[in-house]
C-alpha cells in the first residue's frame, strides 16, 4: 500500500478559508481588548468626572452659604450704623467725631475681619472712621464714586470691587456700603481679601479646591481661598467664560476651563 501525500483539495481549500479567517479575525481579537479598555477608561473618566462635579458643586454651595451669611453680618451691622445716624446732620457728626470715632474703633476690634468703617456725606467726604484702612483707601480709584456702584432701583446696598496696593503696603480689602437713613450719605465697612479668602480655605481644606469669590458686577476678585499672589490678575477676562457667566448669570452651573486666577 501507497500512501499519496498529496493534500487532498478540499482539505487544502478548507484550511485556505481557515487562513484566511484567522487573518482577518486577527485585528478583531487585538482591536477588541484596545475597544475594551478604552471604553472601561471612558466610563471610569465619566465616574471620576461625576463625582469631581458632584464634589466641586458640594464645596461651592458651601462657600455660597459663606459668602451671603458674610454680607448678611456686615449688612445688619450697616443697618445698626445707620439707625444710629438717623437724625444726626453731617455738621453734628463732624463736632462729635472723636465720639463716633471711639464707636467705630470699638466695632473694628469686635469684628476680625473688618479692616475699616467710615460715615461719608454726600460728596463721599469721611466725617468719622476707623480701622487700619484710611477712609480714602475705601473708595474706588478713578473718578468712579461708591454711589456709581449702588445698585439700580430701591437698593441701599453697593459692594466695591477690591482696594489696596498688591506690594502690602496697604492691605487689600473690598468695601460694603449703603445709604444713610435721613442723609445723602453712606455708612462703609472694609473687609479684608485675607481673612475672608482664610475662611474660603477652611472650607477647602482637603478638597484640593480652590475657591474664589468674585464681584457680579464686573467679575473682579474679592478673595480667594489661597491667597491672592502679587502680579496675579485681579479680574476675570472680559471676554472670558467667567465673566460671561458672571454677566448672564442664571444660578450655579459647571464649566470646565483653565483657571484665569
Amino acid at each position: 500500500f501507497v500512501a499519496d501525500a498529496r493534500t487532498p483539495r478540499t482539505a487544502r481549500q478548507g484550511r485556505m478559508t481557515m487562513t484566511r479567517a484567522a487573518r482577518l479575525l486577527l485585528p478583531a481579537v487585538i482591536a477588541l481588548p484596545l475597544v475594551v479598555t478604552a471604553a472601561s477608561a471612558w466610563l471610569l473618566w465619566s465616574i471620576t468626572w461625576r463625582h469631581a462635579e458632584s464634589e466641586v458643586g458640594r464645596v461651592a454651595d458651601a462657600a455660597t452659604e459663606y459668602a451671603q451669611g458674610l454680607l448678611a453680618a456686615n449688612t445688619q451691622f450697616l443697618d445698626s450704623l445707620a439707625e444710629r445716624l438717623r437724625g444726626q446732620s453731617d455738621a453734628a457728626i463732624t463736632t462729635n467725631e472723636p465720639d463716633w470715632r471711639q464707636t467705630l474703633q470699638t466695632a473694628v476690634l469686635a469684628r476680625p475681619m473688618t479692616r475699616g468703617v467710615a460715615i461719608l456725606n454726600a460728596a463721599d467726604v469721611p466725617l468719622a472712621s476707623a480701622g487700619t484702612v484710611p477712609a480714602a483707601r475705601m473708595m474706588p480709584s478713578g473718578t468712579t464714586t461708591l454711589r456709581d456702584l449702588l445698585p439700580s432701583g430701591t437698593r441701599r446696598f453697593g459692594l466695591s470691587p477690591l482696594h489696596g496696593t498688591q506690594d502690602g503696603q496697604i492691605e487689600e480689602s473690598f468695601s460694603l456700603f449703603r445709604r444713610r437713613e435721613s442723609e445723602a450719605g453712606l455708612v462703609v465697612v472694609s473687609l479684608g481679601a485675607a481673612p475672608a479668602g482664610a475662611g474660603l480655605g477652611r472650607l477647602a481644606a482637603g478638597s484640593g479646591d480652590i475657591l474664589t469669590l468674585v464681584h457680579r458686577g464686573d467679575a473682579s476678585i474679592l478673595a480667594r481661598s489661597h491667597g491672592l499672589p502679587d502680579g496675579a490678575p485681579r479680574r476675570a477676562p472680559p471676554d472670558g467664560p467667567i465673566a460671561r457667566a458672571v454677566a448672564g448669570w442664571q444660578g450655579p452651573q459647571t464649566v470646565m476651563i483653565r483657571s484665569p486666577f
